[in-house]
């Protein structure tokens, strides 16, 4: 079992559980070194390296299964790749610590399919009527 660190459409619950169907415990965290790029003619975002970026909120689902991965992995497709990187995120006390965690990031090779501006979180959260919960 690994963490995944969500960005897009699976930071939203309803969405993860369409996806996954199961649940499990998710905390706030961030990212740097990367940014959140909306795709052309889509209303889902891609996680490009940026290395003058900092902060890149998200959800960190914790403890996630092999087999949940197995799902993951078929539903983003070629055009994304899983990695392992240092996420952010607060401890019991409210400390910043550092976790290494999955995340899936754009595929360099269809880097063409990004419209190059950042991803409309308020729009995507209003298109498919859903928002995001404070964990």
């Amino acid at each position: 079992m690994q963490h995944l660190f969500t960005y897009g459409s699976l930071m939203y619950d309803r969405i993860w559980r369409e996806v996954i169907g199961t649940t499990y415990v998710c905390q706030r965290a961030w990212l740097d070194g990367y940014e959140r790029l909306g795709v052309i003619d889509a209303d889902y975002p891609v996680l490009v390296p940026n290395s003058d970026r900092a902060g890149l909120e998200g959800i960190l689902r914790l403890n996630v299964s092999d087999e949940d991965f197995i799902k993951i992995d078929r539903y983003e497709s070629e055009f994304y790749r899983r990695l392992t990187t240092p996420v952010y995120t607060l401890n019991s006390r409210g400390e910043t610590i550092q976790v290494y965690s999955s995340l899936y990031a754009l595929n360099p090779e269809y880097h063409y399919i990004c419209d190059g501006q950042a991803w409309d979180i308020e729009y995507f959260e209003q298109l498919r009527s859903v928002s995001r919960k404070t964990h």
